[in-house]
């Protein structure tokens, strides 16, 4: 599985509403939604990201040419448009997950980290990148998903996990800050990872 991020630098605040609109409709043609996340705790917080589970890239393919055919779609991009200054896409390829849902879902606060793992220790990061998500869903009881990264740089890794409310990630925080077995795969995947400045991001997104 994989996750697709379209990330929009915007110029005011009046981008949200054909944002939305967008959002709102892309959802109404799949069965899978389409959600629209503001940064609320991070860099660039002029950014609005559309994102979407997708099966495979074929099945991506498929909706990509579905929305470029789609006139009341192009007709909202263009109202959109205007407000956007730069675009940058995505792709997040879903290595391990401790949810046992069908399906990944979208919840109202999400905390991205990302990396970038050694080219060398690749192999490592990955293994060391699913031991922090199973750690961190036994310390806090919360789900989290790990990935590499499909486009964009060489070796990029990255953790996803969601929550209600900004209450709830904070606690999971406190929770996993006294986790013994959290703690050691936090510190296990360091020699596999980049510690240069500005290799790992953190940021808290909210939903729109």
């Amino acid at each position: 599985m994989y996750l697709f991020s379209r990330e929009c630098v915007v110029a005011s605040p009046a981008a949200m509403v054909p944002a939305k609109a967008i959002s709102d409709y892309v959802t109404g043609l799949r069965d899978r939604e389409l959600a629209l996340y503001s940064i609320a705790y991070g860099a660039a917080w002029n950014r609005l990201t559309f994102s979407t589970w997708v099966d495979d890239l074929a099945a991506m393919e498929e909706s990509t040419a579905t929305l470029a055919a789609d006139a009341k779609y192009q007709e909202l991009l263009l109202a959109f448009g205007p407000h956007v200054s730069m675009v940058n896409d995505n792709l997040f390829n879903v290595v391990h997950s401790t949810s046992t849902e069908a399906e990944l879902k979208f919840p109202n606060v999400v905390w991205s980290v990302t990396g970038v793992a050694k080219i060398a220790k690749i192999v490592e990061a990955t293994i060391g990148g699913a031991q922090i998500c199973d750690a961190w869903k036994a310390a806090t009881g919360v789900d989290a998903t790990f990935g590499s990264a499909v486009t964009g740089q060489f070796g990029g890794i990255g953790w996803l996990s969601g929550y209600e409310s900004f209450a709830d990630f904070d606690k999971a925080q406190g929770t996993a800050r006294s986790s013994e077995p959290w703690i050691a795969a936090m510190v296990g995947i360091q020699d596999s990872v980049s510690d240069e400045l500005g290799a790992g991001v953190s940021t808290l997104y909210r939903k729109m």
